[in-house]
């Protein structure tokens, strides 16, 4: 939070200076020591540290350690994170926004390892109608929002078209004219 604050005073005009590449974790704690009392970096106003730099305690890739798992399981205090869940409660995204978000989607292909990702991902357990079966009333409800839509067909744009038959005038569905054609009595 103060890093936010920091940066809403004094903009984001920060960068990042590499004072060395060290061979052992405490040689690196020694430098970054030196440097944080060299440039009193926790009274000045040119930097944001609340404490003195020892070179390990930031972001690292890895396991947490257990201080930082003790962290996270405190409880949180009242409306934590309810800003940001609710800033765009009721928000209602524009047709022009929806329409940028389409195509900006559009064409990107997902990899098989995604695509394998995803599926685990949201596989049994996981997925959220995992278990779940529906009542006859819910059955009858899905089944009558379906009838006359076509749902269930390859394309899903109504009922299959029927075509007559050359040699008998028998109406069939166009997908298994190929088999009536094979057992038709001219």
């Amino acid at each position: 939070m103060f890093w936010t604050r920091h940066l809403k005073v004094h903009g984001n005009d920060v960068s990042t200076e590499v004072i060395g590449f060290f061979e052992s974790e405490e040689a690196c704690t020694e430098a970054a020591l030196r440097f944080s009392r060299e440039n009193d970096i926790v009274k000045s106003e040119l930097w944001a540290n609340l404490k003195e730099e020892n070179g390990v305690d930031g972001w690292q890739p890895g396991p947490m350690s257990e201080e930082m798992k003790d962290k996270l399981r405190k409880p949180k205090p009242e409306g934590f994170g309810s800003k940001v869940s609710s800033g765009l409660m009721g928000h209602e995204v524009s047709i022009e926004s929806r329409r940028k978000m389409s195509e900006a989607g559009k064409g990107k292909i997902q990899s098989i390892e995604h695509r394998k990702k995803n599926s685990d991902a949201n596989s049994g357990e996981r997925n959220g109608n995992y278990g779940r079966k529906h009542t006859a009333s819910e059955c009858e409800a899905m089944r009558q929002n379906r009838k006359g839509k076509g749902i269930g067909n390859r394309n899903g744009s109504g009922p299959k078209p029927k075509v007559e038959c050359r040699h008998c005038g028998r109406l069939i569905g166009v997908n298994r004219m190929w088999y009536h054609l094979k057992f038709c009595e001219e």
